[in-house]
């Protein structure tokens, strides 16, 4: 096992999710810390040092501390509200579309769902899973599918599990020349890589991307497409300097 399979794994042990917030002029995304299922320990969530001395920082509501990680036995109101309630009957249809369990837990909806509200623009992303070799999966909601053409959407439609997938740069995106593209085999485009995950493909070398869930448009943009992501990580991007919480 390398130091950068330890590092990745004993973080990921924990369960972590990377909580991001779209800015609606700019369409970026900006990393604001990690939401963390320590088990029997609770929940932590911890600001990144480098947002809290950001110019445009702003608190999120019931999580005010800024000097260390926020700790809770239950999962903070802010996430837990993104979780679809039991109570709900339209639980089943949202938790097959993610390819759930009717029983799975709130971190893992969290996980897979990104935890998306139209009025607060948060999303949360998943960090790797990394075995003892080095190999790294995400399963992740392709982002864009509202902006493909009615062919593009139509043939997510038509996907099928196991189906493989191809990621191409779009180096002329006006909004991210770092934009990734998803595509079928093809090479119709059928959505992009959130990205806030690009750090992590960046760092991939020998990835296979295939189909987990293809949705019915009837769900919504944001749920039409799961797909799974798997490679060899090269080098751990949140090791850097940029994603460090603050202290205790």
């Amino acid at each position: 096992m390398n130091a950068i399979t330890t590092a990745v794994q004993a973080r990921t042990a924990t369960r972590r999710l990377l909580v991001t917030q779209r800015d609606p002029g700019s369409l970026t995304y900006r990393p604001l810390g990690f939401l963390a299922d320590e088990a029997e320990r609770g929940y932590s969530f911890a600001y990144l040092r480098s947002t809290v001395e950001a110019p445009w920082f702003v608190a999120l509501p019931g999580l005010s501390r800024t000097d260390g990680p926020s700790r809770s036995a239950s999962l903070f109101p802010l996430f837990a509200e993104r979780v679809i309630s039991p109570r709900r009957p339209d639980r089943p249809q949202t938790m097959q579309a993610l390819g759930l369990p009717l029983e799975a837990g709130p971190f893992e909806v969290l996980r897979r769902s990104a935890g998306r509200r139209v009025e607060d623009q948060i999303e949360l992303m998943p960090v790797p899973d990394v075995s003892a070799d080095g190999w790294a999966e995400l399963d992740f909601l392709v982002h864009g599918v509202r902006h493909m053409t009615q062919e593009s959407q139509d043939r997510i439609s038509a996907l099928a599990v196991g189906e493989r997938l191809n990621l191409r740069p779009e180096t002329a995106n006006t909004v991210n020349a770092r934009a990734v593209l998803v595509t079928d085999s093809g090479e119709l485009p059928v959505g992009y890589v959130p990205d806030p995950l690009l750090e992590f493909v960046s760092e991939m070398t020998d990835i296979e991307t295939s189909v987990l869930q293809a949705n019915v448009p009837e769900v919504g943009f944001h749920m039409r497409l799961l797909v799974r992501l798997e490679g060899r990580l090269q080098s751990d991007p949140l090791a850097r300097s940029e994603w460090a919480t603050v202290a205790e």
